[in-house]
């Protein structure tokens, strides 16, 4: 059995449940969801045009690779890591990713398409994947790169179905109403 006391183990959760309440926004309406996204249309983004957005959330720099001039997306240089993950060279590589990304996220390519990375052993391929989910969970705490999920809260559903009175509701928790809100969405 574990050292931990009951108390201990509430403290931990209580610890927890606040820490989580503090990552989260509180329920909004469908309308403030709506005036949300009128203002920025990330947030309702398809995923090409999200990772798209956080590419360019850090704008370029130029480089000279093989005495040519390229512009290259800071986000690849891993600044949410310190460059940790930064992927080293690959700037024309790179910048194909991101023509494909424009192109699926404005409606010119196929936005349901799979990235294949391939390439021989020690080229960058797994620097870009740890690259590419730092950057997303850095931009996904910033305001520009908030997303949202909807939460349905239909207090008493199960009313009139041959429920009766004791019928559960199809809410979240205990069935309870959630303060008049019929459809909160939170941030993830």
């Amino acid at each position: 059995m574990s050292e931990r006391t009951r108390t201990d183990g509430e403290g931990f959760v209580a610890a927890a449940d606040d820490a989580l309440r503090g990552a989260y926004d509180p329920p909004m309406s469908l309308e403030s969801y709506v005036d949300r996204v009128l203002e920025n249309p990330t947030a309702a983004a398809s995923g090409a045009g999200y990772v798209l957005a956080a590419v360019e959330s850090y704008g370029t720099r130029e480089v000279r690779e093989r005495g040519e001039t390229l512009d290259r997306y800071r986000f690849f240089d891993d600044p949410a890591n310190d460059g940790e993950h930064a992927v080293l060279g690959n700037t024309r590589a790179l910048n194909a990713f991101v023509d494909d990304l424009r192109a699926a996220a404005t409606g010119r390519g196929n936005d349901e398409t799979i990235v294949w990375i391939d390439g021989p052993t020690a080229t960058g391929k797994s620097e870009f994947k740890r690259c590419l989910i730092n950057g997303l969970r850095a931009f996904s705490k910033t305001d520009a790169g908030r997303r949202y999920t909807v939460e349905w809260n239909v207090t008493g559903a199960g009313v009139g179905s041959g429920g009766g009175a004791g019928a559960a509701s199809l809410s979240y928790g205990d069935g309870g109403d959630a303060g008049g809100r019929a459809l909160p969405l939170t941030h993830i």
